[in-house]
């Protein structure tokens, strides 16, 4: 919002937002110096990845967002939640978090923006997005009943016809990982086709043991 507010012939003229945060949170006035502090202390990361290998946490974090994903959905958020780089990168969004002059912002927007908010969503609660729309002239607002916070990810078919398409389609998936138990650590790119294997292919030979590895997936999708 504050890219397209302020440098609004570079990008494109239109805003989405999905359970988007518009609103100072509550509490925000212990939240914000505690977000600081942890983000300033270089032991905080690397604790709370721990705790979300060792405990249960990551699975108590993702079913307060209300949402219900796919186990394959699930596995990639406790990898990120296991992740110290990933953890203080929220940490540190966290920490830079100010909102209180937002609305004027969001009143300078030179084009309208399409909201999709969840009513059951308990970590932002719809007003946000309801506040968002009433200060961006001309803005869409869409509420689903259901959903909760990763509303984009549980419905997201749902989610594309309210930005006017019928679907969406996996475009390209690209994975890449640094081997921290040996060699020389460079990322190894893998590319990956939408299909399934055949039964022919081989085998891929494996070896027991443990080694950490670190794997960073990233991709394209179309709607339509």
């Amino acid at each position: 919002v504050s890219l397209a507010a302020g440098q609004a012939s570079a990008v494109p003229r239109h805003v989405i937002g999905i359970n988007g945060a518009f609103l100072p949170i509550r509490g925000n006035a212990l939240f914000s110096p505690l977000a600081k502090a942890l983000f300033a202390n270089p032991f905080s990361a690397s604790m709370f990845s721990l705790l979300a290998r060792a405990t249960p946490l990551g699975g108590n974090l993702l079913t307060a967002t209300g949402s219900s994903i796919d186990e394959e959905g699930k596995a990639i958020y406790r990898m990120l939640l296991a992740s110290p780089a990933h953890v203080r990168g929220a940490l540190g969004m966290m920490a830079a978090w100010d909102l209180t002059r937002f609305d004027a912002t969001l009143r300078r927007l030179p084009f309208p923006m399409t909201l999709i908010a969840a009513r059951d969503d308990p970590m932002v609660p719809m007003e946000n997005s309801s506040h968002a729309a009433r200060q961006a002239p001309g803005s869409r607002l869409i509420l689903t009943d259901r959903g909760g916070h990763l509303l984009h990810e549980c419905r997201a078919a749902e989610v594309a016809k309210g930005f006017g398409f019928t679907g969406y389609t996996l475009r390209e998936i690209a994975i890449s990982s640094a081997d921290q138990g040996g060699g020389n650590g460079y990322p190894r790119p893998v590319a990956m086709q939408s299909r399934a294997s055949v039964a022919s292919d081989a085998p891929v030979p494996v070896e027991a043991g443990q080694r950490p590895v670190n794997v960073t997936v990233s991709g394209t999708i179309q709607l339509r």
